[in-house]
């Protein structure tokens, strides 16, 4: 557990080098899961996986606590573990984003925004299992999707249902 390990104060981004991700290690063609293999610590001012138009499948299997917004960009994005940032939780699935039963994302003050259907194709849903809570301490919470941006709140939000 935590073999890989990125700690620090400041911000961490992980983005493929072209497009989307392609695999998590080489010569490894299993779906990206970042498990107990990782270890980001807890004082990150930022964090952000992936960029705009990826394609890969993300599962985060590991809790992640953040002091700072964190961003999740993917094709399916899985949240086996919970997440807890200081700002804003941005989710970024052009199909699903699954939230598993029991697993939390909470900010403290920021907003929760999960965009499914990032791509338009008509193929994404957000889905919260039993159990799996969405809390913002006063920030705002935006379910939805469409490949176009609208602005709400302040926000940067996809136009479309999910």
């Amino acid at each position: 557990a935590g073999s890989i390990s990125l700690q620090g104060s400041g911000t961490l981004t992980l983005q493929p080098l072209g497009a989307s991700f392609t695999q998590l290690r080489a010569g490894d063609t299993n779906p990206l899961v970042f498990d107990d293999d990782w270890d980001f610590g807890s004082l990150l001012s930022g964090f952000t996986l992936g960029k705009a138009g990826n394609t890969a499948a993300l599962t985060l299997s590991r809790p992640l606590a953040v002091a700072g917004p964190v961003q999740v960009f993917g094709g399916d994005l899985a949240l086996n573990a919970a997440i807890t940032a200081q700002g804003d939780v941005r989710l970024d699935a052009r199909g699903d984003i699954v939230q598993a039963a029991g697993v939390a994302v909470a900010t403290q003050g920021g907003s929760a925004v999960y965009r499914a259907d990032s791509d338009g194709s008509g193929a994404g849903m957000v889905y919260l299992k039993d159990g799996a809570s969405v809390s913002t301490g006063g920030g705002h919470i935006w379910m939805g999707g469409g490949a176009g941006t609208t602005s709400w709140n302040g926000l940067t939000v996809g136009d479309g249902a999910a």
